[in-house]
């Protein structure tokens, strides 16, 4: 899809019904095992969809913009619910990797930027996934998959670098210190409970330290870009925050039809911005809320290798969306999503040798 424009514009065109769809009629198919094993985060996401729609009364905010959001409530009900089998994921794991190769070998001049790099780190620990294969593979297979990811992981810095994206360049060198990171410090509860907590609280307050830099002057050149500090979000944070400070704004948010004045389209370029302005300040709090309670579950799982690379893709995606909203770009968004169940998915065969992991209810 991504290695012609037209069939580019043609997917953002449906996706959004696409994954709607998908993610509705899984949460359908699972409302048993929801209700039995995640019966709070169920209650506070029904809660989230009856705040957003009244939201969306008050402020105007069109039918594409509830759903995004109701299809990232859904998603996170079916974290630890839906699990894949090895064959499964490997043939999800594959299909995306040829994507990627079509992309990374497509003339991309006509793509934005910033799409570009995404695009390209997104889809990195799919191809990663599928090409190192499992623990049981001959050794020849693991050494020629090894060989083979390491050049599509070259291959696509390179490609990051040339589209100057410095959201996607953060989130591609998170992303491998990640996957490198020693497992016993991911285990660590409090630890990484207080990281993604750092993570998700940080993606807000760069946006008032990024405005505040702007209005008092200070300026420098970044490091491996041609690109100055400041790009243009600057004056769309400093306006959206300054429209949202208000009182009849304040708990439900502008709406995604405002007419915002310092750029073409409502892009907010930060998806936790994005969440508060758009949907207002209740929205905002509980939505973070279930983000958070999902996220802090997955690091049980990363003794298998491929959960691992999931749990790191989501921590690369969530650096990205410090300066885009690829959390609630629907044709981008699906990669979030979908790292977020293949971070707690259990296989059988991935899990073979290891104590069998229960699950916690809410």
């Amino acid at each position: 899809m991504y290695s012609s424009y037209s069939a580019y514009n043609r997917l953002c065109g449906y996706s959004l019904y696409v994954v709607f769809f998908m993610t509705i009629v899984l949460v359908i198919l699972e409302i048993k095992n929801i209700f039995n094993q995640k019966r709070f985060s169920l209650i506070v996401s029904l809660i989230l969809i009856i705040s957003v729609l009244l939201a969306s009364i008050i402020n105007n905010t069109g039918l594409g913009s509830v759903a995004i959001l109701l299809i990232l409530a859904c998603a996170m009900l079916l974290t630890e619910i839906i699990k894949f089998d090895n064959k499964l994921l490997n043939i999800i794991c594959f299909i995306i990797t040829i994507g990627d190769i079509l992309f990374l070998l497509s003339k991309k001049t006509y793509y934005n930027t910033n799409v570009c790099g995404y695009l390209t780190f997104a889809m990195l620990p799919f191809s990663m996934t599928f090409l190192e294969g499992e623990k049981e593979d001959r050794k020849i297979r693991k050494i020629v998959g090894i060989i083979l990811s390491v050049i599509i992981a070259i291959w696509s810095i390179i490609v990051i670098q040339n589209s100057e994206s410095r959201g996607a360049l953060l989130g591609f060198i998170v992303f491998i210190i990640v996957k490198f990171c020693n497992n016993g410090v991911l285990k660590n509860k409090k630890f990484y409970n207080v990281f993604i907590a750092l993570i998700l609280g940080s993606t807000l307050a760069f946006v008032f330290l990024y405005v505040r830099m702007w209005n008092q002057g200070v300026d420098f050149k970044i490091p491996f870009s041609d690109k100055s500090l400041y790009s243009g979000r600057e004056a769309i944070w400093s306006e959206l925050l300054e429209a949202y400070n208000s009182k009849e704004n304040f708990l439900y948010g502008l709406g995604s039809k405002y007419n915002i004045q310092s750029f073409k389209v409502m892009n907010v370029h930060n998806s936790s911005l994005y969440i508060l302005v758009i949907y207002g300040g209740l929205n905002f709090i509980i939505y973070s809320g279930l983000l958070y309670s999902t996220l802090i579950k997955n690091n049980k799982y990363i003794s298998n290798p491929k959960n691992k690379i999931f749990m790191a893709a989501i921590i690369g995606m969530l650096v990205v969306s410090f300066f885009e909203t690829n959390i609630e770009w629907t044709d981008v968004n699906i990669y979030f999503i979908l790292a977020m169940i293949f971070s707690c998915n259990i296989n059988e065969k991935g899990n073979k040798n290891e104590k069998k992991i229960q699950r916690i209810d809410d």
